[in-house]
């Protein structure tokens, strides 16, 4: 969720990542403050803000790969960036449910698969159906397609080429996406957008932006006559065709407002961050704030915003001090 090089950076890019991590953010902060029914159902569209991270990583990843000789090397270079953070996430998450809350009376649903918490160690959370809290406990659901797509970017990068050559890729994936039964193994599903942004990356470097453009609009007229309520797809090809207008027209800086730069910097360099701790300030919120004489609506959205912000700057902290094993940054 971050770019690989400072060098010739987008800024449009930049911008398009804060607004991502942001629509997340204020979608989960939704769900636990009370706002207007308009805003509130905007705020609702935040969460394809996932979809837009999917195919930003796909557009990155797809040249990133190039930059290493060996594929063990690209390999562990994903591995210590992304798991070792979201594991400690799974351990936190292992305490506050199984003692925390346990003590207070609060339950962990039965996994009707018996798999209870092997499903985060093992990655598996979104390949097996059953109970949220077993499928998607603060927003994890995404690590295990992450990983299943920077796990075949090496057969990727080798076999797809051309831009006809991903587009066969793309009906592949669909075609896949619709065979596969609810809820089983949905990382698969989800590598429908990685390669959008793959898609992307090739059209640019071919001159083919529009028939790209033309082609997801051609998509999207098909998704709202015959699948109106397919929203992940339709947002996909939205967000894919706002992705590419960004990629053309590169911006070389942002505005000069000294405060807004400083915010968005920092959120777009701790995009990941803010994306996986977020949900734990959400459910101390949820089972700590929530029927207490701090429930009142600003309390809430100020507990969530700084809360979220003190927990990034500490993980920050621990890094500095303790090196980067277990970073957390990936594009």
């Amino acid at each position: 969720m971050i770019l690989e090089a400072k060098v010739n950076k987008n800024y449009n890019i930049m911008i398009l990542r804060v607004l991502a991590c942001l629509g997340v953010f204020v979608t989960h902060l939704n769900q636990i403050a009370t706002f207007p029914a308009v805003i509130s159902k905007a705020f609702v569209f935040g969460m394809y803000g996932v979809f837009l991270f999917f195919i930003m990583s796909g557009y990155l990843a797809y040249d990133s790969y190039g930059k290493y000789k060996k594929v063990c090397d690209y390999y562990k270079n994903r591995i210590f960036r992304i798991l070792p953070l979201y594991y400690l996430i799974i351990l936190w998450y292992v305490f506050f449910f199984e003692c925390l809350l346990k003590n207070r009376g609060v339950p962990v649903p039965e996994d009707i698969y018996g798999m209870g918490w092997g499903r985060y160690f093992l990655l598996f959370s979104f390949c097996v159906p059953g109970d949220p809290f077993w499928t998607n406990l603060g927003m994890t659901w995404t690590i295990s397609c992450f990983m299943l797509f920077y796990l075949l970017m090496p057969v990727i990068h080798k076999y797809v080429k051309s831009f006809s050559s991903v587009c066969l890729v793309i009906v592949v994936s669909l075609v896949v996406k619709t065979i596969l039964p609810d809820g089983w193994l949905q990382p698969l599903c989800q590598l429908y957008f990685f390669l959008l942004g793959v898609a992307i990356n090739i059209a640019i470097k071919e001159s083919k932006e529009s028939i790209y453009v033309v082609l997801q609009l051609v998509i999207l007229i098909c998704l709202v006559i015959y699948a109106p309520l397919n929203y992940p797809m339709i947002f996909g090809s939205i967000l894919s065709i706002v992705f590419v207008c960004a990629c053309r027209n590169q911006s070389g800086s942002l505005q000069k407002v000294h405060w807004l730069n400083r915010g968005i910097e920092w959120i777009d360099k701790n995009s990941f961050e803010i994306y996986l701790f977020h949900p734990i300030v959400m459910y101390f919120i949820q089972y700590y704030v929530i029927d207490t004489r701090y429930e009142v609506n600003l309390y809430k959205i100020l507990i969530y915003i700084i809360g979220t912000i003190l927990i990034v700057e500490l993980k920050s902290g621990v890094v500095k001090i303790f090196g980067t094993c277990f970073g957390a940054k990936y594009n």
